[in-house]
């Protein structure tokens, strides 16, 4: 994707998507911690190796390309910040602008299919991470190449000095970063959520997090069946290749507890009858995992305690 290209930028229907306000509204929130990567997201959550000035002139655009591997949903997407000009909070309005990207003749395209207003009003820190989340998910189709763009609604300066966002080198390799108007030859740090509405969907505890020994509320959203109701076994254990049953033929059962006593890795996995009845083979859905790593809950991870004890 990084292939020398002219630094040509054209805005498709832009004029149609952007002549009146957006009925929805993204959420914007920050955070100091990088967000959760499953396997269905696409990002590139790696140390910055340098900066993006996010201009608010004619060209006040800045984002990022991505190719999801499979037909998902885009949920959110998260940007990471630098340093910026003085230390008060931001206020701005922004259009969130989801396109796709084409390169007739090696001409770099993006033509707008959606866009959500966002109003940014929070204080921030370098090294904070950005994520605007949709109020309507979007869909996008696997091996197609889609980009992100922020922009700023006013033409003028940004009320609390030119922001910056980091940038990631160019190791992420189904896109690039979108700056000033152009393509360019390295990546944002970002994360883009992508989830696969017929699986069902972690609710606690989120993929990858760590939490502390003992019991443990596994709580997941089921997808809709054909033919209702949903019926699922559940499954959990420390080997994914061996998991035991915790729920049997669950009847719209969206929870359950399980005991995580010891410091290990933990697996979980909700399969789903669809056709009203909990018979003939169900859709298998992907393995959870959470981390346990203080297991007396002391605050002092085990391999500490191990060490020193």
């Amino acid at each position: 994707m990084k292939s020398k290209m002219k630094l040509v930028f054209v805005i498709l229907a832009m004029a149609i998507v952007l002549v009146s306000v957006p009925a929805s509204a993204a959420t914007v929130t920050t955070s100091t911690t990088a967000p959760i990567v499953t396997t269905t997201d696409e990002s590139n959550l790696v140390a910055a190796t340098g900066t993006l000035k996010w201009f608010s002139d004619i060209e006040h655009d800045a984002g990022q390309t991505f190719t999801p591997s499979e037909t998902l949903q885009l949920k959110s997407f998260t940007i990471q910040l630098g340093a910026k000009n003085d230390n008060d909070g931001a206020d701005e309005w922004l259009n969130f602008r989801l396109g796709t990207i084409t390169r007739p003749g090696d001409v770099f395209t993006f033509t707008d299919i959606y866009v959500e207003e966002a109003h940014w009003t929070m204080d921030w820190l370098a090294g904070d991470y950005v994520t605007f989340t949709l109020d309507t998910p979007q869909e996008v189709t696997g091996g197609v190449e889609y980009g992100v763009i922020l922009d700023a609604q006013s033409m003028g300066d940004w009320h609390v000095g030119i922001p910056y966002l980091n940038l990631g080198g160019s190791s992420y390799a189904d896109g690039h970063a979108i700056g000033r108007g152009a393509p360019r030859g390295d990546d944002l740090v970002f994360h883009a959520d992508l989830v696969n509405e017929m699986q069902p969907q972690p609710i606690e505890p989120l993929e990858g997090v760590t939490v502390p020994a003992g019991d443990v509320d596994l709580i997941w959203a089921n997808i809709d069946p054909n033919i209702p109701p949903v019926y699922v076994d559940v499954w959990f254990g420390t080997d994914p290749n061996s998991l035991s049953q915790v729920v049997d033929a669950g009847l719209n059962t969206t929870s359950v507890t399980v005991s995580a006593p010891v410091a290990d890795t933990y697996y979980w996995q909700v399969n789903s009858y669809l056709e009203g009845s909990p018979t003939g083979t169900p859709l298998e859905g992907p393995i959870f995992i959470f981390y346990v790593t203080d297991s007396d809950g002391d605050g002092f991870p085990d391999e500490y305690e191990l060490l020193y004890t």
